[in-house]
Protein backbone atom coordinates (compact mmCIF):
# COMPACT_ATOMS: atom_id res chain seq x y z
CA UNK A 1 0.00 0.00 0.00
CA UNK A 2 2.83 2.40 0.83
CA UNK A 3 4.40 1.78 -2.55
CA UNK A 4 1.10 2.42 -4.34
CA UNK A 5 0.57 5.62 -2.35
CA UNK A 6 4.12 6.78 -3.12
CA UNK A 7 3.72 6.07 -6.84
CA UNK A 8 0.38 7.90 -6.87
CA UNK A 9 1.90 11.02 -5.28
CA UNK A 10 4.82 11.01 -7.74
CA UNK A 11 2.45 10.66 -10.70
CA UNK A 12 0.25 13.52 -9.52
CA UNK A 13 3.22 15.80 -8.91
CA UNK A 14 4.59 14.88 -12.34
CA UNK A 15 1.29 15.50 -14.11
CA UNK A 16 2.22 18.86 -15.58
CA UNK A 17 4.32 19.98 -18.50
CA UNK A 18 5.46 23.48 -19.49
CA UNK A 19 6.56 25.17 -22.66
CA UNK A 20 7.60 28.67 -23.61
CA UNK A 21 5.53 30.28 -26.35
CA UNK A 22 8.61 32.02 -27.81
CA UNK A 23 6.77 35.25 -28.62
CA UNK A 24 10.25 36.75 -28.25
CA UNK A 25 12.70 34.81 -30.40
CA UNK A 26 15.09 32.84 -28.14
CA UNK A 27 18.61 34.23 -27.88
CA UNK A 28 20.24 31.53 -25.72
CA UNK A 29 23.78 32.38 -26.92
CA UNK A 30 25.30 35.74 -27.79
CA UNK A 31 26.99 36.19 -31.21
CA UNK A 32 30.77 35.91 -31.07
CA UNK A 33 31.21 39.26 -32.86
CA UNK A 34 29.25 41.17 -30.22
CA UNK A 35 31.70 43.87 -29.12
CA UNK A 36 31.75 47.54 -28.10
CA UNK A 37 34.52 49.72 -29.54
CA UNK A 38 37.08 50.74 -26.94
CA UNK A 39 37.15 49.47 -23.38
CA UNK A 40 34.27 47.69 -21.68
CA UNK A 41 32.00 50.36 -20.14
CA UNK A 42 31.72 50.46 -16.36
CA UNK A 43 28.08 49.65 -15.88
CA UNK A 44 25.78 49.35 -12.88
CA UNK A 45 22.72 47.12 -13.00
CA UNK A 46 19.76 47.93 -10.78
CA UNK A 47 16.76 45.65 -10.31
CA UNK A 48 14.27 48.49 -9.87
CA UNK A 49 10.90 46.73 -9.70
CA UNK A 50 9.74 43.16 -9.21
CA UNK A 51 6.01 42.59 -9.48
CA UNK A 52 4.15 39.28 -9.32
CA UNK A 53 0.43 39.01 -10.01
CA UNK A 54 -2.02 36.16 -9.74
CA UNK A 55 -4.96 36.68 -12.09
CA UNK A 56 -4.02 40.40 -12.23
CA UNK A 57 -3.96 40.76 -8.43
CA UNK A 58 -0.70 41.43 -6.58
CA UNK A 59 0.75 38.26 -5.09
CA UNK A 60 2.91 39.29 -2.14
CA UNK A 61 3.89 35.67 -1.46
CA UNK A 62 5.53 35.52 -4.89
CA UNK A 63 7.61 38.63 -4.25
CA UNK A 64 9.80 37.35 -1.44
CA UNK A 65 13.33 38.67 -0.94
CA UNK A 66 14.71 35.21 -1.73
CA UNK A 67 12.91 35.14 -5.07
CA UNK A 68 13.99 38.69 -5.80
CA UNK A 69 17.64 37.73 -5.26
CA UNK A 70 17.21 34.72 -7.54
CA UNK A 71 15.81 36.91 -10.32
CA UNK A 72 18.56 39.52 -9.81
CA UNK A 73 21.14 36.74 -10.24
CA UNK A 74 19.55 35.84 -13.58
CA UNK A 75 19.70 39.47 -14.73
CA UNK A 76 23.36 39.78 -13.78
CA UNK A 77 24.13 36.44 -15.44
CA UNK A 78 22.73 37.69 -18.76
CA UNK A 79 24.90 40.82 -18.68
CA UNK A 80 28.03 38.92 -17.67
CA UNK A 81 27.52 36.35 -20.45
CA UNK A 82 27.32 39.17 -23.02
CA UNK A 83 30.95 40.09 -22.17
CA UNK A 84 30.16 43.69 -23.09
CA UNK A 85 30.31 45.30 -19.66
CA UNK A 86 32.52 45.86 -16.66
CA UNK A 87 29.93 45.49 -13.90
CA UNK A 88 30.37 47.99 -11.05
CA UNK A 89 28.40 49.04 -7.97
CA UNK A 90 25.33 51.22 -8.39
CA UNK A 91 26.99 54.13 -6.53
CA UNK A 92 30.30 53.91 -8.44
CA UNK A 93 31.44 57.52 -9.11
CA UNK A 94 33.03 56.80 -12.49
CA UNK A 95 30.56 54.46 -14.16
CA UNK A 96 29.86 55.00 -17.85
CA UNK A 97 26.21 53.94 -17.84
CA UNK A 98 23.38 52.66 -15.67
CA UNK A 99 20.92 49.91 -16.49
CA UNK A 100 17.58 49.67 -14.71
CA UNK A 101 15.49 46.52 -15.03
CA UNK A 102 11.82 45.96 -14.14
CA UNK A 103 10.34 42.47 -14.21
CA UNK A 104 6.68 41.59 -13.87
CA UNK A 105 5.02 38.18 -13.90
CA UNK A 106 1.29 37.68 -14.28
CA UNK A 107 0.02 34.18 -13.53
CA UNK A 108 -3.45 33.48 -14.90
CA UNK A 109 -5.59 30.41 -14.41
CA UNK A 110 -9.14 29.40 -13.61
CA UNK A 111 -9.48 28.96 -9.85
CA UNK A 112 -12.51 26.73 -10.41
CA UNK A 113 -10.60 24.39 -12.70
CA UNK A 114 -7.88 24.09 -10.07
CA UNK A 115 -10.29 22.22 -7.81
CA UNK A 116 -11.93 20.25 -10.62
CA UNK A 117 -8.54 19.01 -11.84
CA UNK A 118 -7.44 18.06 -8.31
CA UNK A 119 -10.71 16.30 -7.43
CA UNK A 120 -10.59 14.24 -10.63
CA UNK A 121 -6.97 13.25 -9.87
CA UNK A 122 -5.78 15.28 -12.85
CA UNK A 123 -7.98 13.49 -15.40
CA UNK A 124 -9.67 16.83 -16.23
CA UNK A 125 -6.96 19.15 -17.58
CA UNK A 126 -6.18 22.70 -16.47
CA UNK A 127 -4.09 25.26 -18.31
CA UNK A 128 -2.11 28.03 -16.63
CA UNK A 129 -0.33 30.93 -18.32
CA UNK A 130 2.52 32.97 -16.86
CA UNK A 131 3.26 36.17 -18.79
CA UNK A 132 6.72 37.60 -18.15
CA UNK A 133 7.61 41.19 -19.03
CA UNK A 134 11.16 42.56 -18.85
CA UNK A 135 11.50 46.34 -19.20
CA UNK A 136 15.03 47.73 -19.38
CA UNK A 137 16.13 51.37 -19.32
CA UNK A 138 19.63 52.35 -20.45
CA UNK A 139 20.98 55.62 -19.00
CA UNK A 140 24.18 57.51 -19.79
CA UNK A 141 26.72 58.69 -17.19
CA UNK A 142 24.62 61.83 -16.59
CA UNK A 143 21.60 59.69 -15.73
CA UNK A 144 19.74 60.66 -18.90
CA UNK A 145 17.70 58.03 -20.73
CA UNK A 146 19.40 56.70 -23.86
CA UNK A 147 16.71 54.19 -24.70
CA UNK A 148 14.34 51.53 -23.41
CA UNK A 149 13.62 47.93 -24.42
CA UNK A 150 10.60 45.84 -23.44
CA UNK A 151 10.41 42.10 -24.00
CA UNK A 152 7.42 39.86 -23.32
CA UNK A 153 6.92 36.11 -23.42
CA UNK A 154 4.62 33.48 -21.93
CA UNK A 155 5.09 30.13 -20.25
CA UNK A 156 2.19 27.68 -20.71
CA UNK A 157 1.63 24.80 -18.30
CA UNK A 158 -0.85 21.96 -18.75
CA UNK A 159 -1.89 20.10 -15.61
CA UNK A 160 -3.22 16.65 -16.51
CA UNK A 161 -2.48 13.06 -15.59
CA UNK A 162 -1.36 12.16 -19.11
CA UNK A 163 1.27 14.92 -19.07
CA UNK A 164 3.52 12.48 -17.23
CA UNK A 165 4.26 10.94 -20.64
CA UNK A 166 5.41 14.33 -21.98
CA UNK A 167 8.18 14.73 -19.39
CA UNK A 168 11.07 13.71 -21.70
CA UNK A 169 9.97 16.44 -24.13
CA UNK A 170 9.08 19.28 -21.77
CA UNK A 171 10.32 21.12 -18.69
CA UNK A 172 9.04 21.98 -15.23
CA UNK A 173 7.17 25.29 -14.79
CA UNK A 174 9.95 26.80 -12.64
CA UNK A 175 12.71 25.92 -15.11
CA UNK A 176 10.77 27.36 -18.05
CA UNK A 177 10.19 30.65 -16.18
CA UNK A 178 13.87 30.80 -15.17
CA UNK A 179 15.04 30.22 -18.74
CA UNK A 180 12.57 32.79 -20.05
CA UNK A 181 13.69 35.54 -17.63
CA UNK A 182 17.34 34.90 -18.50
CA UNK A 183 16.66 34.85 -22.24
CA UNK A 184 14.48 38.00 -22.25
CA UNK A 185 17.35 39.90 -20.61
CA UNK A 186 19.73 38.61 -23.28
CA UNK A 187 17.28 39.68 -26.00
CA UNK A 188 17.08 43.15 -24.40
CA UNK A 189 20.87 43.50 -24.53
CA UNK A 190 20.93 42.50 -28.20
CA UNK A 191 18.15 44.96 -29.09
CA UNK A 192 19.93 47.79 -27.26
CA UNK A 193 23.17 46.91 -29.05
CA UNK A 194 21.49 46.85 -32.47
CA UNK A 195 19.72 50.15 -31.76
CA UNK A 196 23.06 51.81 -31.00
CA UNK A 197 22.53 52.48 -27.29
CA UNK A 198 26.18 51.62 -26.61
CA UNK A 199 27.66 53.33 -29.68
CA UNK A 200 29.05 56.49 -28.06
CA UNK A 201 29.43 55.16 -24.55
CA UNK A 202 33.23 55.58 -24.42
CA UNK A 203 33.22 59.17 -25.73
Amino acid sequence: MKIIKFISIIMILSSCASWRLEETHPTTKFPENLTIEGKKPKTSITFKRFEVKNNSKLDNEGMTEVRRKEVLALIEKAYKESKLFNIVDEDSPNKDMSIEVDISKNFSSSSGMKWVTALTLYLVPRKTVEEITVTTRFLDKKGELVGMVEKIDKAITWHQFFMIFALPFSSTPSSVVTETILDLNKASILDAFEDGYFKDIND
